[in-house]
């Protein structure tokens, strides 16, 4: 599987550059401050990451404008999925966002989160960006944590990433869980998938899989279990 990554203007390289570098200086600046690490530790911790969860997030959604920051239950939705990964056994995780006012948001939450291309056309892409950069040469596996999957479970990233470090004949895995729920087979927001024998997704739709005219449970195929998709993608490394 290929991914096309957009060529940014060089005006953008710089500006990200030069933002990147403002960063690198706080960090310095906190870590001398704190007298709790030197650049040489940073270095070193970062040559210990195998494992990076990277969660897209995007302001201008065309079904949801602004979804990241909405509120659910007195807390961001971005801010709850990022709780949710960090308990993962992923040895790093990062918000990847085109947006100043996510950024903000997340790094007002002393989460890591860094900007990416506005150019990108899927969360892929965003990913994809955020892997390639020289502090995670080290990474092998990548995680795509969708950004409005925020009761995601810490257990279905390990199970995954798990899955994938110990098959390596797969280059990506996603996970999919019996539909139990029958309202939920019409739902388009619910995306449904089907794969071979050997568990090789096919496709994904929102639509029912194998489509039905009318979702109820009389008129369900007998012997059938419809499969929900979960917003999450581990990647080895390199296909991205």
């Amino acid at each position: 599987m290929f991914y096309r990554m957009e060529v940014l203007p060089l005006e953008r390289e710089r500006s990200g550059e030069i933002a990147t570098s403002i960063r690198l200086l706080k960090l310095k600046y906190f870590f001398e401050k704190n007298n709790t690490a030197s650049l040489l530790n940073i270095k070193q911790m970062a040559k210990n990451i195998d494992s990076l969860g990277i969660i897209p997030a995007r302001f201008g959604s065309t079904r949801f404008p602004g979804k990241p920051l909405a509120d659910i239950g007195g807390q961001s939705m971005i801010r709850r999925v990022v709780g949710q990964v960090v308990r993962s056994s992923l040895s790093e995780v990062i918000v990847a966002t085109d947006d100043d006012r996510i950024f903000r948001h997340v790094e007002a939450s002393n989460n890591r989160v860094t900007m990416t291309s506005p150019f990108h056309k899927s969360g892929t892409g965003r990913c994809a960006e955020v892997a390639a950069r020289e502090e995670f040469r080290s990474v092998k596996w990548v995680v795509n944590i969708q950004g409005d999957e925020p009761f995601i479970q810490p257990s279905q990233i390990d199970h995954l990433l798990s899955f994938l470090k110990n098959n390596s004949q797969f280059d990506i895995a996603t996970p999919a869980f019996p539909l139990s729920d029958r309202d939920q087979l019409s739902d388009p927001h619910i995306v449904k998938t089907v794969f071979d024998k050997n568990n090789r997704a096919l496709y994904f739709s929102r639509s029912p899989i194998p489509f039905l005219k009318k979702t109820t449970e009389e008129n369900k195929p007998p012997n059938v279990t419809f499969y929900k998709h979960i917003g999450i993608y581990a990647f080895k490394k390199e296909v991205l």
